[in-house]
């Protein structure tokens, strides 16, 4: 329908024609009509009304666009036109079914509109495909790198305590403040003697982890993805990061936030599975 139509919105708006007794030859299809031209202007704007569809019957000089718009609907016809004789401001000043027998006067141009389609049902349907990508990960034991294991947090809240007995919090911060400094002084270590980039998840592990053991922190399972999270970046030439039993680590399953894709792809469109 045509914008400025109400008084507290002047935003274009949509009529639903529903019905579950549909015509035979209507089932299991939906028709678009496009009567954003059918309109004229109101003599007095009140708020955002500021049009009004034309009716003869309200006014006898309107053209009759609810008729026009009805019979769109009854005619049920893919491709229905009008014409549409527009002013040199882009604004409509008429609409007809019949082919403009003159040419339009100086500043203003016909244009012949399609404001009839027909679809099936399908072409309104989607699914919703998520492509999961292999996760691939390069480590690097940088200064950057390891700054940012100061934010993650497993790790910060090592040095916190939930203990209301102000001097067994304190001994928890203290403790927890040490157990960081073990694994600073573990990472220190590790970028000493591997200063090299490591482009497999899996590689990196074999490197840390035997350094972990020989110098005694022992880091468990939060602290150790602190630690991944911290000294990882997303590297699409690195190896595919993979789980114990050798399958991938998707994307949205370990050590970085979700990066799931989700598309909503057309029932009638072509599934193209991405790969990588």
């Amino acid at each position: 329908m045509p914008d400025q139509l109400f008084y507290n919105t002047g935003i274009s708006t949509y009529i639903w024609v529903l019905s579950n007794r549909k015509e035979e030859h209507r089932k299991n299809k939906v028709q678009l009509i496009d009567a954003r031209n059918h309109w004229v202007p109101m003599e007095k704007s009140l708020a955002n009304k500021r049009r009004r569809i034309g009716d003869p019957t309200d006014k006898p000089k309107d053209p009759d666009y609810i008729g026009d718009i009805t019979d769109l609907h009854g005619q049920f016809q893919a491709e229905a036109c009008r014409w549409v004789l527009f002013d040199k401001d882009g604004k409509v000043v008429t609409v007809t079914n019949n082919a403009p027998a003159d040419a339009a006067p100086e500043g203003q141009i016909w244009k012949q509109l399609v404001v009839s389609k027909i679809f099936d049902n399908e072409d309104f349907g989607y699914n919703k495909i998520t492509v999961e990508r292999p996760l691939r990960l390069n480590f690097h034991a940088t200064l950057e790198r390891l700054v940012r294991l100061e934010d993650e947090t497993a790790f910060k809240n090592l040095a916190t305590s939930a203990k209301k007995d102000e001097s067994a919090r304190l001994i928890d911060i203290a403790a927890g403040e040490a157990r960081q400094q073990q694994i600073r002084d573990l990472l220190a270590e590790f970028a000493k003697r591997h200063p090299e980039q490591i482009n497999d998840r899996k590689a990196f592990l074999d490197s840390l982890k035997p350094m972990d053991r020989e110098l005694g922190v022992r880091l468990s399972a939060p602290e150790l993805k602190a630690v991944v999270s911290a000294l990882s970046e997303r590297d699409e030439t690195a190896e595919i990061c993979r789980n114990k039993d050798g399958g991938r680590l998707n994307l949205n399953i370990m050590y970085l936030l979700s990066l799931k894709i989700g598309s909503m792809i057309a029932y009638r469109s072509v599934r193209v599975i991405l790969c990588s």
